[in-house]
């Protein structure tokens, strides 16, 4: 997996099925570990999830565990919530994005920045970035 470039499109949000952004950022940690070059967007239901659900909805303990094991993670330095996960991800070496047409049609036009005050490293991308960072991609897992 090392130097092959994934493009993790996360586009289930946590209200639709909780399990795809459990199970994406259990993976998507997995690829960073084996070198991969990794690239998170979020999209469709997804995108709502950036304004507050993320931080409020914890990664359960025995989770916790799971994957502290499988990476050799103390515990403490664990996540307690997919907020602080995604930002392990990123301190890990994911670049993200958000598709911030989405967040134009969800009516937040104007609130764009400041849904994604909470996620600095997240970066605002229009159609045709999305398009592009899709179509370099030598893998793509959709969740």
């Amino acid at each position: 997996m090392a130097s092959q470039h994934i493009v993790f499109h996360v586009k289930t949000g946590l209200a639709q099925d909780d399990s795809q952004i459990c199970v994406g950022f259990n993976v998507i940690f997995a690829a960073l570990e084996a070198d991969a070059d990794v690239t998170i967007i979020f999209d469709a239901g997804a995108i709502l999830d950036l304004n507050g659900e993320l931080a409020s909805t914890g990664v359960p303990l025995r989770l916790r565990k799971v994957i502290a094991a499988q990476m050799n993670l103390p515990l403490e330095q664990m996540p307690t919530n997919y907020g602080e996960y995604l930002g392990l991800l990123h301190d890990r070496g994911a670049k993200v994005y958000a598709n911030t047409a989405m967040l134009i049609v969800t009516g937040d036009a104007s609130q764009v920045q400041e849904k994604l005050s909470r996620y600095p490293y997240i970066e605002p991308a229009p159609y045709a970035q999305i398009a592009r960072l899709l179509s370099q991609a030598d893998s793509m897992i959709v969740y």
